[in-house]
């Protein structure tokens, strides 16, 4: 299923320049991430470099991982946060 996933985020950032399509694709890919995040039986551990999500597909991805945890998954969540001095203006 992991493949599935890597070949869902390639054709993501492959995608035109249109934000409609870019919104579209967002959309599908949190879903497809929730979808993924329900099928666990015992742990979710996620490393991500870039983790920025806006509205509504933070809350599906936010809403999978804490229900996941609610049931008993472990979920680990580990990622990048620049401090303000490696952020340009």
């Amino acid at each position: 299923m992991t493949d599935k996933i890597q070949l869902t985020l390639l054709t993501a950032y492959n995608a035109t320049d249109s934000a409609d399509l870019k919104k579209a694709q967002a959309k599908k890919i949190a879903q497809f991430f929730s979808d993924f995040v329900g099928q666990a039986l015992q742990s979710i551990h996620i490393a991500i470099y870039d983790f920025r999500l806006e509205e509504p597909e933070a809350q599906i991805v936010i809403d999978a991982l804490n229900k996941a945890a609610e049931s008993g998954i472990d979920v680990q969540v580990a990622y990048f946060q620049p401090s303000k001095k490696h952020l340009s203006s």
